[in-house]
């Protein structure tokens, strides 16, 4: 589903918190929504755990083999993966539902989300199962606001027919104590009871036009978090940071006459400010993408890092004149490892400079600003002014 709920499950932990937050973001301007890199990634491995799962147990071979070629064999791997960790779980006789909405018009015409899988047993277990395919941010299913939501809709749609909900957090690329497969179960009656208690009231708070705003870590990805003032005026009066004129320098308390009754507040408005500087800068980014500018600021590539121009060419290359060296199995070594079995030139003809995208500096930084296109189109080889760079860029070789 393309639409977005005005109660979004999957920022649930933030508008069940801070009320406040609805109100705030209804009053930011509309912007083109720009998806990242990461968000990008995260929903082609959803569509790839989906497909895995609606090819089904006896298909699964023939569907990943073309899954590979689309979504890349690591990304496919991961999701077979998962998915046969959801077989494994699914109980006897119980159904599956991938991509499948969960409606809570009951409780609110804009409460609505799309649960990953499903597994529904009669009478018995619900399993409500989330992929998060991020790889930095571990995600825990204890009292996971988002999956309850999903759980309680889905729960809905079928009379509540369940003895036990099973929350189920699927995060394949991050190094977690409890394994990919993390899971915390709740009877059906204390997610009802939740929803009553929890979840209906603020949903009402969220309608108040004087809901109070309420810093915390689910501040992390509020779109109005760059002008949000409970992070900004708040957290700097807990840290004791003071601005005591418009043309005079901040003042900062030096960290050891902070008294330790106090200590616990700073660092929790520290918190609290490293997460409105991070909102500021992406605002900040997102402003000089669009073409406004902003004095003193501009954006610049990062640093370039070789990737092969053409993978398959390269391989058939150096699986004929390397061999299985050149590889480990099945994928053709970086062109910095490769660099050591084929030389450089070898991996100069068959590879090029990328920059993995574009960062906010200075004005004062030397590399060059970064026009709109340059910006629009990151994964471009990056040339200089220089002619004599075109050569840098592969040729066809010859075969021996």
């Amino acid at each position: 589903m393309t639409a977005h709920a005005k109660f979004s499950p999957s920022a649930s932990k933030r508008w069940i918190e801070c009320a406040g937050s609805m109100n705030l973001i209804a009053t930011l301007p509309p912007t083109p929504e720009v998806q990242s890199p990461y968000a990008d990634e995260g929903v082609r491995a959803h569509e790839c755990l989906e497909a895995i799962l609606k090819a089904g147990p006896d298909k699964v071979r023939t569907a990943a083999a073309g899954l590979r070629k689309t979504y890349g064999a690591e990304m496919t791997e991961h999701a077979l993966s998962c998915a046969r960790m959801i077989m494994a779980a699914k109980p006897k006789g119980a159904q599956l539902f991938a991509e499948t909405k969960s409606d809570l018009a009951f409780i609110d015409p804009h409460l609505w989300g799309t649960a990953d899988c499903v597994l529904a047993e009669d009478f018995g277990r619900l399993y409500v199962i989330d992929l998060k395919y991020g790889a930095g941010i571990p995600v825990d299913p204890e009292h996971n606001t988002q999956l309850m939501i999903y759980g309680l809709g889905i729960a809905h749609k079928f009379d509540y027919n369940f003895s036990e909900v099973v929350l189920v957090i699927l995060q394949p690329r991050v190094d977690h104590a409890r394994g990919i497969w993390r899971e915390w179960r709740m009877p059906m009656e204390d997610l009802i009871a939740w929803a009553d208690t929890e979840l209906r009231p603020a949903v009402a708070a969220c309608k108040n036009p004087t809901a109070r705003l309420n810093a915390g870590e689910w501040c992390r990805f509020c779109p109005a978090a760059h002008m949000c003032p409970e992070i900004s005026t708040k957290a700097m009066r807990q840290a004791q940071i003071v601005f005591d004129d418009e043309d005079l320098p901040t003042v900062m308390p030096p960290p050891q006459s902070i008294p330790p009754d106090v200590l616990g507040d700073a660092l929790t408005a520290i918190d609290n400010l490293d997460t409105w500087i991070a909102a500021v800068r992406s605002h900040a980014y997102g402003v000089i993408e669009r073409g406004v500018a902003i004095p003193g600021w501009k954006l610049v590539a990062k640093v370039a890092r070789r990737k092969w121009a053409d993978e398959h060419a390269a391989s058939v290359m150096a699986r004929e004149q390397y061999g299985n060296k050149a590889f480990t199995a099945p994928e053709l070594l970086s062109p910095a490892q490769c660099e050591k079995v084929c030389g450089k030139d070898f991996v100069a003809e068959y590879s090029v400079a990328v920059s993995s995208g574009s960062t906010l500096v200075p004005e004062s930084d030397r590399r060059p600003a970064l026009n709109r296109i340059e910006s629009a189109f990151p994964d471009c080889p990056v040339l200089s002014d220089n002619k004599n760079e075109l050569a840098t860029l592969p040729k066809k070789r010859k075969s021996k």
